[in-house]
């Protein structure tokens, strides 16, 4: 005997059956994830290099030839892309579709290997490559928050106090995965501005100011002083703590006269890029941050998250810093799926009235009619048992679906 029959000869159970579904799937509803479209996970993973000053050319050839050496060796790999441009470069790898997530992990720690056992990158390079993985998707739902300066706060003052105090409170949020900024400022950093004709006059090369200054800016051991109880190391004082110490490096020693850097340069506290960035705002300057969930996570429920957030750090901002969300993408997504549940409501309505239209009778309509939420609040518990979330997609799938839901109940009644 097949359910059909049952639920005729037992009215009543098909009744309580119809109950326990809509049940279900009411409570499989408050566990759906809001997305705009569906998650597609591809394994990606990124390698960025960064060389300040070099010339896209020479990254090419010194650079991501060497990345794509060390990444020749991974399996299942679908593409390879590079993007080298002035003082960066950029590996993109796309793994095949099949990757699990172990193996997703062994190749990402076999990329990092190979990475790291690169020795021959340019002398100029001062940081390794990095490799990261989507973890966190930058075409996700973003977040946009600007700080207005309304005082006279200084542009680099802003900046330090954005990057180094409300940043790492922004990445401590739950589900939120990488948090870009500041942008309209810049770093400090020391500016060398070499003097072409005290350089030839003495004779220094632009490589011995580079040889000094990477020397003042490393950290080694020199030895060890051995003892009968115990050991020392020797860590030599050689790292530049303000300005001054940085005019007064001692290139090189010319019959007991030091060649300093400020003979030949003049050292200035300056901004760490020299292209401009600014942004205003109504005139005033301005700085924002953008803030992007992970890929797992509810943008719906991280926006929440990052605006009580906001609203928390507030009353620390320092007098004349205002701060505001002016852009939330899940506010499109929300508008989006209310307009899908409009949707399906109207549709709904009007597929009834069209039944007991032509049926002719409403007690012969009312199975199609009560059969229709039962249906489609019952999915949500199948939508959630299969992983699936709510989005644009799924609820046209519901929409169209209510067709063959009216088409195979008035079958039903009918035989």
């Amino acid at each position: 005997m097949r359910l059909p029959e049952i639920c005729i000869r037992h009215p009543v159970f098909a009744s309580v059956l119809s109950i326990a579904v809509i049940l279900l799937g009411l409570l499989s509803f408050q566990k759906l994830s809001i997305q705009y479209f569906p998650d597609h996970n591809t394994p990606t993973a990124t390698v960025s290099a960064n060389i300040t000053g070099a010339s896209a050319e020479f990254m090419s050839r010194n650079v991501a030839d060497k990345l794509i050496d060390a990444a020749t060796g991974l399996d299942s790999v679908d593409t390879m892309a590079t993007d080298c441009q002035e003082g960066s470069c950029t590996l993109k790898i796309d793994f095949a579709d099949d990757v699990d997530d172990v193996e997703y992990t062994n190749l990402m720690n076999k990329l990092r290997s190979s990475v790291e056992g690169i020795s021959d990158f340019p002398p100029s390079m001062t940081d390794k490559p990095t490799v990261t993985d989507n973890a966190s998707d930058t075409s996700s739902a973003s977040n946009v928050i600007t700080f207005v300066n309304t005082g006279g706060l200084e542009q680099q003052e802003m900046y330090d106090y954005i990057s180094q105090q409300l940043v790492p409170q922004f990445r401590h949020i739950q589900g939120v995965g990488a948090v870009w900024g500041p942008y309209g400022g810049s770093s400090k950093a020391v500016r060398v501005w070499l003097k072409p004709e005290r350089m030839m006059a003495l004779n220094i090369k632009t490589a011995d100011v580079v040889g000094t200054l990477s020397s003042y800016n490393a950290s080694f051991t020199a030895g060890t002083i051995m003892g009968e109880a115990r050991d020392f190391s020797i860590n030599p004082i050689n790292q530049v703590e303000n300005i001054d110490d940085v005019r007064d490096l001692v290139i090189r020693v010319d019959n007991g006269q030091a060649i300093r850097l400020k003979d030949i340069a003049d050292i200035v506290m300056g901004k760490e890029s020299l292209t401009p960035s600014l942004l205003t705002v109504n005139k005033q300057q301005a700085m924002s941050l953008q803030v992007l969930p992970l890929r797992t996570e509810n943008p719906v429920t991280v926006a929440e998250r990052v605006k009580e957030a906001i609203d928390q750090m507030q009353s620390q901002l320092p007098d004349g810093i205002e701060m505001k969300m002016v852009y939330n993408q899940a506010d499109f997504i929300e508008a989006a799926i209310e307009q899908g549940f409009s949707t399906l409501v109207e549709a709904i309505v009007l597929v009834s009235l069209v039944v007991v239209l032509f049926l002719g009778s409403l007690r012969v309509a009312s199975v199609p009619i009560i059969t229709i939420p039962v249906c489609v609040i019952g999915v949500f518990a199948v939508m959630a048992w299969l992983g699936f979330s709510i989005n644009v997609l799924t609820i046209l799938a519901i929409i169209l679906a209510i067709g063959l839901v009216v088409d195979d109940a008035i079958v039903v009644v009918e035989n």
